[in-house]
């Protein structure tokens, strides 16, 4: 399951690292509050378009985990809850940015 995790957060550096250089414009500082599940934060973004936006929800680009709250497979729910603490050790209290990304 480790090695799960692993390449699960690898993939995700990857996607990030991709993305540098898929129509981004800038980098905005971010708070993460929570992580929702796997592919999901909530968090406060500092900067775009000269504005605090607070308790925002946001979906991680180009991915997809499985969901720890919305299913009632065991499985499911146990994978979800797995990838939520890795994203968590992750990104809570550490410094963090998002990006506005055009598409197309």
């Amino acid at each position: 399951m480790k090695k799960l995790l692993t390449t699960i957060f690898t993939i995700i550096i990857s996607l990030a690292i991709s993305t540098l250089s898929y129509g981004v414009e800038t980098l905005y500082p971010i708070d993460v509050i929570e992580v929702i599940d796997g592919d999901s934060i909530r968090c406060d973004i500092h900067g775009y378009k000269n504005t605090i936006y607070t308790n925002e929800n946001v979906r991680l680009y180009s991915l997809d985990t499985a969901e720890n709250k919305r299913t009632k497979d065991r499985l499911e729910k146990f994978a979800g809850k797995l990838t939520q603490r890795y994203v968590e050790e992750r990104v809570i209290k550490s410094e963090c940015y998002i990006s506005y990304i055009k598409e197309g």
